[in-house]
């Protein structure tokens, strides 16, 4: 079995990586000005913004090592 067909076999995985990067995605295009000023006034807000960058880094994570890591490891 190839690699490709390895990641395949990971829907897990590949679910919680596209949904942190997508959730990135969308957090930065709908949201790029309210970012900008809660980092420029440290409002509120930033506190909102970092839980959401760190859940969305952390699901990346979880999503690639479940994708991509196995026995063999990232190679």
């Amino acid at each position: 079995m190839d690699q490709k067909q390895a990641r395949n076999k990971r829907p897990l995985g590949k679910l919680l990586f596209i949904t942190g990067v997508g959730l990135l995605l969308v957090l930065l295009l709908s949201r790029a000005e309210a970012i900008i000023l809660a980092i420029k006034k440290a409002a509120e807000a930033a506190d909102t913004v970092a839980a959401v960058v760190v859940l969305a880094c952390v699901l990346i994570f979880i999503g690639a090592v479940l994708t991509y890591g196995g026995d063999e490891g990232i190679s």
